[in-house]
């Protein structure tokens, strides 16, 4: 458990060190649905993520599909363009504390998602800012 949580403090003091200057941001993470062995859960980026759909009718800026057994990690690079409200699925695992996304930095156009737990299949989905803000 030490080990486990000296890593992950090393990937973040790694990936925060990367780029001068970096203000780290966490969106807020919320579990909407649970169907047998699977999550479903919202990256609420922006406030209107919970108030409109339109937000997940956009574009999709990013879509991945993989596993902790590949990478726990999911790097999130929008080439650019800002980070849109989020959908993240989850299958399989034990699902404690089963994902953390933080970092978003450069305007909100990059950020990190950790999926928690073994064996566990991920989807996450990123669609295009229906807004731009200015944000660091």
């Amino acid at each position: 458990m030490i080990k486990f949580v000296a890593i992950q403090l090393a990937l973040w003091a790694a990936v925060a060190t990367k780029e001068t200057p970096i203000n780290p941001r966490s969106p807020a993470i919320w579990e909407y649905a649970r169907t047998g062995s699977e999550r479903h859960f919202y990256l609420n980026t922006y406030p209107y993520c919970n108030d409109t759909k339109k937000a997940m009718e956009s574009p999709k800026l990013i879509e991945l599909k993989s596993s902790t057994y590949y990478t726990m990690d999911a790097v999130l690079n929008g080439k650019g363009k800002q980070l849109g409200c989020g959908e993240v699925t989850l299958k399989g695992g034990d699902f404690k504390d089963p994902i953390v996304c933080g970092n978003f930095r450069n305007n909100w156009t990059e950020g990190l998602c950790r999926v928690q737990g073994t064996s566990v299949e991920y989807t996450i989905t990123i669609y295009d800012n229906i807004h731009v803000y200015k944000r660091t």
